[in-house]
C-alpha cells in the first residue's frame, strides 16, 4: 500500500503494479490539487516521466533553459547545462494518478492516512486497511505512527511557501525561459515559468525570520519587494493567482533516510519521506522519482529495509552532500553578494554548480 498520491506515490505505485505486483495507492485530495514544490523537473525528472510515457510538452510543460541568481543588486546567469522544463503540480501529479490507475493500480482518491502501524493503515472515518508493505509518500507531511525526525539545528527547519502568480507582460519577458534564484534574510525565493500564463514563485526561509518581522500570508510578499530589488522588478505590478498562498512549517532540509533512526519491518519512505534536499538545487521532483524507481527495485529484488536505506545512499548521498554543503555555505549572508558577483565574472562555474548539484 502506497500513502500519497504525488510524484513518489504515484510513480512507485506504477513500478510495482507494471511488474505484476498488487498496489493499492490512497490519495487525500479527490480533485486536481496545488503543492508546496518548485516545480522544477531537472534531467532526471525528464528522463524518468519519459519512460512513463509522459508528454511533457502535451502538457504544457515550459522549457527551462537558463538560471539566474540575485543578490542586492548582483546577477549572475548562466545556461544551463541539461534538459530541464517548469510544470504545474495541479497539472502533473493527477495525470501520473492517471497513468497508475491505467497499469491497474487500485486508486483511492479522498482517502485520508490518519496513522500507520506494521502491516496496516489506519484511514479518516476509524477503518483500518491490511497490508504487506506500507509506503510513506507524504511528501513533506507526517503520518502519525511514521514521523522523521526533528533536526537538530533551527536553520535546518524552514517555511516553505509557494503560489503562481501572473506577471506582466514585460516582467514575462525579463523572466524568459529561466529559473532564478533570488537569496533573501532567512532563506531564498525560486521563480519560473510553469506554463499556462503563470510563474511559480517558491520559498524556503528560517521560521525565526518570518516571526521576527512579523509576516503573514497576506504581507510577506510586500516584504519580498522590500528586501530584494530583483524581486520588487519582477513582483510590481504581478497578479496573485491563488486565493492564498500555499505554506508548510517545519521542513526538515537535511533529512536523510540512512541517517534516521530505522522504521518499524514492513514500512518504507520515498520521496522527502525518504530525503529532504535543500530546495535551491530544484531537485525535488527528480528525486521524487529517482527514489521511487529506487524503491522499487528494492522491493522487486527482495531487499531489505537497510538494502534500501544503502541503496538510497549509493545512488544519491553524493549529490546530498554537494548539496547540503552549497546550503551551508550560503546560510551566511554575508557571502551572497561576493559569490554572485564572482560567478558574474564567471558564469561557467555557475554552470558547473548546477550540474555537480544533481544526480541522473
Amino acid at each position: 500500500m502506497v500513502i500519497g498520491g504525488g510524484l513518489a506515490g504515484a510513480a512507485t505505485a506504477t513500478h510495482l503494479a507494471r511488474a505484476g505486483r498488487e498496489v493499492i495507492l490512497l490519495e487525500r485530495d479527490r480533485t486536481p490539487a496545488h503543492k508546496v514544490c518548485g516545480e522544477f523537473l531537472g534531467q532526471l525528472a525528464c528522463g524518468e516521466l519519459e519512460r512513463f510515457g509522459v508528454d511533457l510538452a502535451a502538457l504544457g510543460a515550459v522549457p527551462i533553459a537558463r538560471t539566474r541568481l540575485f543578490a542586492g543588486r548582483a546577477k549572475a546567469e548562466a545556461p544551463l547545462p541539461f534538459r530541464a522544463a517548469g510544470l504545474s503540480r495541479a497539472t502533473l501529479d493527477p495525470h501520473l494518478r492517471t497513468l497508475a490507475a491505467g497499469v491497474g493500480v487500485d486508486l483511492r482518491t479522498g482517502v485520508r492516512a490518519t496513522g500507520v502501524t506494521p502491516g496496516a493503515v489506519e484511514v479518516e472515518g476509524g477503518a483500518s486497511i491490511a497490508a504487506d508493505h506500507v509506503i510513506v509518500a507524504t511528501g513533506k507531511h507526517e503520518v502519525r505512527g511514521v514521523l522523521r525526525r526533528t533536526v537538530a539545528k533551527a536553520k535546518d527547519s524552514k517555511i516553505g511557501i509557494k503560489e503562481h502568480l501572473r506577471l506582466t507582460g514585460e516582467q514575462c519577458d525579463a523572466l524568459g525561459p529561466a529559473v532564478e534564484l533570488h537569496f533573501i534574510p532567512g532563506g531564498y525565493a525560486g521563480l519560473m515559468p510553469v506554463g499556462a500564463g503563470a510563474a511559480n514563485l517558491s520559498i524556503a526561509m528560517e521560521t525565526g525570520v518570518w516571526r521576527e518581522h512579523g509576516l503573514t500570508p497576506a504581507s510577506y510578499l510586500d516584504w519580498l519587494r522590500s528586501v530584494s530589488p530583483s524581486l520588487s522588478l519582477r513582483l510590481d505590478g504581478a497578479t496573485r493567482l491563488f486565493e492564498r498562498p500555499l505554506m508548510v512549517s517545519g521542513v526538515p532540509y537535511g533529512f536523510r533516510l540512512w541517517g534516521a533512526k530505522p522504521d518499524l519491518p514492513g514500512i518504507w519512505r520515498v520521496g522527502d519521506q525518504a530525503m529532504v534536499t535543500p530546495s535551491l538545487t530544484g531537485e525535488g521532483m527528480s528525486l521524487a522519482l529517482g527514489t521511487a524507481k529506487c524503491l522499487a527495485d528494492c522491493l522487486l529484488n527482495g531487499a531489505s529495509t537497510s538494502d534500501y536505506r544503502a541503496e538510497l545512499k549509493r545512488r544519491f548521498g553524493r549529490q546530498i552532500a554537494v548539496a547540503r554543503a552549497f546550503d551551508v555555505v550560503l546560510q551566511r549572508e554575508s557571502l551572497h553578494p561576493p559569490i554572485v558577483g564572482g560567478l558574474a565574472q564567471w558564469p561557467a562555474l555557475l554552470s558547473a554548480g548546477a550540474k555537480w548539484s544533481r544526480g541522473g
